[in-house]
């Protein structure tokens, strides 16, 4: 299932990637007759490198699920992350919202994260949000 996941983001990227390159190719061969149109497409290169970023990072996280031994507890995935709970939380609702089913292992244990810890309490209102919109 993993695997799958993996090979899907990772053709999404592919995916985007050219189309970065088309956007700014074309951008570049209408900047002088078209600079509103041109800044447009710069624009949504722009848009889509942060998109792969962020599709790296989640091909990334998968692999180290991948990667982690068999047998052994899994370590929460928020200890990974810069913003602990609220970040995991936030990687979970991507899942949910770009399709992938509630019943899908990675977002179940990200589920399981942030339901096991105990709730943060000191300025966390946006974890708590995020969380709750998971859970919704």
């Amino acid at each position: 299932m993993l695997k799958a996941r993996i090979e899907q983001l990772e053709e999404q990227a592919t995916s985007s990637r050219n189309s970065i390159e088309q956007n700014r190719k074309q951008a570049a061969e209408i900047k002088g007759t078209d600079a509103a149109r041109a800044a447009q497409l710069e624009q949504n290169a722009t848009g889509m490198e942060n998109s792969v970023k962020y599709t790296e990072d989640q091909i990334k996280a998968l692999r180290q699920m991948l990667d982690h031994k068999k047998g052994t507890p899994d370590p929460p995935l928020y200890e990974a992350l810069q913003y602990k709970m609220g970040e995991e939380a936030l990687i979970g609702l991507a899942l949910v919202q770009a399709g992938v089913s509630p019943y899908d292992p990675v977002v179940q244990r990200i589920w399981r994260d942030q339901y096991v810890q105990p709730m943060p309490t000191d300025h966390a209102t946006y974890a708590v949000s995020l969380q709750l919109m998971l859970a919704d």
